[in-house]
């Protein structure tokens, strides 16, 4: 009986470490060029938690978005994440325009889709075929990151393939 219950133990850890090769954000290689090769299309400030986002687009999310949603395996997106400068208040600085003056880059947030990738999770966290990651200034995965919360926080955003900006990148897209 203890050799049965050393084998099923042993199965269900292989189980678990085949699972995990084929998610997470191991399988998302930082484009290190983003900024000469990718589109860039939108900024965001977010006041909940004065932060500046700067959003940049491969070829081919900006190809699919021209053609229309869902964005195609091998989109990829890039989204600078910045503290927004504070005042002497404690408050985001403004530039002229009103808009939040980013301060140091915090992290690299990267979605990227892949053909499949969504298989590898429940249907209640799946954001299509999309997987997450986080990458410090250098390039190199901040590894100590949970990406659930991408999932969590993108999964309302099915109607528009799991994006957020998907508008500011199809109009961009369409210029």
């Amino acid at each position: 009986m203890n050799r049965i219950l050393s084998l099923a133990a042993a199965l269900g850890a292989c189980t678990v470490v085949a699972t995990s090769a084929w998610s997470g954000p191991e399988k998302i290689t930082f484009p290190a060029d983003y900024k000469q090769s990718f589109t860039f299309y939108a900024t965001v400030d977010r006041a909940d938690n004065n932060q500046v986002r700067k959003a940049f687009a491969n070829p081919a999310a900006v190809t699919g978005a021209k053609a229309g949603a869902p964005l195609p395996a091998g989109a990829q997106i890039v989204m600078e994440v910045y503290d927004a400068r504070l005042d002497y208040n404690g408050k985001p600085a403004l530039d002229a325009a009103g808009k939040f003056i980013p301060g140091d880059l915090k992290v690299l947030a990267v979605m990227e889709k892949g053909e499949g990738w969504g298989a590898a999770y429940p249907e209640a966290m799946r954001n299509g075929d999309w997987e997450y990651a986080f990458f410090k200034p250098d390039g190199s995965l901040k590894a100590d990151t949970d990406v659930k919360t991408c999932f969590e926080c993108h999964k309302p955003q099915v109607d528009s393939d799991y994006m957020f900006l998907l508008d500011s990148l199809v109009e961009t897209a369409s210029k």
